[in-house]
């Protein structure tokens, strides 16, 4: 397949890039996986102070307005933590028991990737769930943050007008 990524791909800003530092918590928008199989849901943030430790949640809910909200449970999340993200080559895999929240103990003095991957079916969909959220806790420490999605394995053949947002 010789395609363009954003053929069957959709990227959306959770939130922009924002000082975090002067907020407890940030709540992204919600995005629809109803025209797409899977979604990225990437955190970024700069380093702070140790100890600042930052939360993500997953949420859940049958309309991108946050109807029906809920908890996403997830097991793995892929991240990049250090002093310098030049320094840091490949993601890790992080294995936890099953839960909406993930923290890493380290986080607060890292610049921080961290990457959750969810499928479509991860979602409670037999009750018609099919948007979903991450949300940013904890993170007084850090300067500067943002969360993003990458949508992908578009369930049609549509290019590049598939809504991340349809409900």
């Amino acid at each position: 397949m010789n395609r363009e990524f954003l053929e069957g791909n959709q990227i959306v800003m959770g939130f922009p890039p924002a000082d975090v530092s002067a907020s407890a918590s940030q709540t992204s928008d919600f995005v629809s996986l109803k025209n797409y199989d899977r979604c990225l849901c990437v955190f970024m943030a700069g380093a702070g102070t140790a100890g600042a430790d930052t939360t993500v949640t997953l949420t859940q809910a049958t309309a991108v307005a946050g109807t029906g909200e809920k908890a996403l449970t997830f097991t793995k999340v892929k991240t990049k933590q250090g002093v310098s993200m030049a320094a840091i080559g490949t993601f890790t895999e992080v294995t936890q028991t099953a839960a909406s929240t993930y923290t890493s103990a380290t986080s607060g003095e890292a610049e921080t990737i961290w990457a959750i991957d969810v499928k479509r079916e991860d979602l409670d969909i037999a009750n018609d769930f099919d948007c979903l959220r991450l949300s940013v806790s904890d993170h007084t420490a850090y300067k500067s943050g943002t969360v993003f999605y990458i949508l992908y394995d578009a369930r049609h053949n549509l290019g590049d007008s598939l809504s991340a947002i349809a409900d």
